[in-house]
Order: structure tokens, then C-alpha cells, then sequence
């Protein structure tokens, strides 16, 4: 089986599946994101850096079309300056997973035009990343982010504890928003 069947299998008790698309192999892509979307699942994560895959790749459009016909919430590695293109106009929904505070600017002039476009926050640990997002597109443009068990996780949860947003932003950006975005009830 594959590692989406794994995840398909493993889904329930509060585990929602995510299936990964390899963007190296368009037509293989294009089926499997019809296959998970038949399956139900809501969310689908791609590699770009790792797949050594380009925004303006044919394939990336192709999955960011389909996905996005889906409904589907993308979860996208990659710099958020060059990977938006392929979903913009498309009304999608992406979590850009690598945001950096460095390039935080550039993903907020995007999510202005494109109101699926969410950010982790991850990489948001300038002393007011968190607090600018939430001013400029709304608390709820945010998903909690770490990359545990690949990364520590304390700086993101301290800036997320200490930051200057209210418990009602707090609650979205740590769980709420990701749940919505994934048709979870708490």
C-alpha cells in the first residue's frame, strides 16, 4: 500500500487523513487527487523544495487546479514569494507551511487578493509577525505551526502564548482555524 493508504487507513479517532502528491509525476498526481477526493479527504500536502518542483512547473498548475476543484486544503512547502502563483484565481485554499517573517510582507500583500491563502506559523517569530497578520488579514488566516518532530517546537508555541493577539484569536490560530478548514467538530 501507499503512504496515502496508510493515512486512509489510520484516519478516525480524531486523525485526519492528509495525502501527499508527487509533483514529479503529473498524470500520477492528477489521479491520485481524484482518488483521495472520492476517499473524502479533505487536505493534501506537497514537497516542492523537496520534489525539486518550480511554481511555474505545468504540474504544479495541474495540481493546484485540481485540488483546489476539489475543494481540497493544500498544505504547501515551499517560498511563499514564488509558490502563490499557481494558486492564484483559483479560489483556493493553501497553508503555506514556510512563510518566514523575512517574506511575511509578501504573503500578506497576496492574502489581501486571495482569501483562501492561510499562513503557519512556524516561521512567524519576529516580535510582531503574528500580531501583523492578524491586523492585516485577520487572526484566522493563521495555523499553528512547529514542524515537530523535524524542528523544536518551543518557539512557536512561546510566541504564540505571549503574543499580542486576544484568547479568541489565540484559540483559532492554535487549533480552530485548522479544524474549520478541515471540516473537523471539536
Amino acid at each position: 500500500p501507499s503512504g496515502n493508504d496508510e493515512a486512509l487507513a489510520a484516519a478516525g479517532d480524531g486523525l485526519v487523513a492528509a495525502g501527499a502528491i508527487d509533483l514529479r509525476d503529473p498524470i500520477g498526481a492528477e489521479r491520485e487527487l481524484d482518488r483521495l477526493a472520492e476517499a473524502g479527504v479533505r487536505a493534501v500536502r506537497l514537497f516542492p523544495d523537496e520534489q525539486h518542483t518550480e511554481p511555474d512547473f505545468p504540474a504544479v498548475r495541474l495540481v493546484a487546479r485540481r485540488a483546489a476543484g476539489h475543494g481540497m486544503v493544500v498544505l504547501s512547502g515551499g517560498d511563499v514569494r514564488r509558490f502563490w502563483r499557481p494558486f492564484a484565481g483559483l479560489r483556493a485554499t493553501v497553508v503555506f507551511l514556510d512563510t518566514h517573517f523575512y517574506h511575511l510582507g509578501d504573503f500578506l500583500v497576496v492574502a489581501r487578493d486571495e482569501p483562501g491563502f492561510h499562513t503557519s506559523t512556524r516561521l512567524l517569530n519576529s516580535p510582531d509577525a503574528v500580531e501583523t497578520v492578524a491586523e492585516v488579514v485577520g487572526a484566522d488566516r493563521m495555523v499553528y505551526g512547529s514542524r515537530t518532530p523535524f524542528a523544536e517546537n518551543a518557539v512557536p508555541r512561546l510566541r504564540l502564548a505571549h503574543c499580542g493577539l486576544t484568547a479568541d484569536q489565540v484559540a483559532a490560530v492554535a487549533g480552530g482555524t485548522a479544524r474549520e478548514l478541515l471540516g473537523v467538530k471539536p
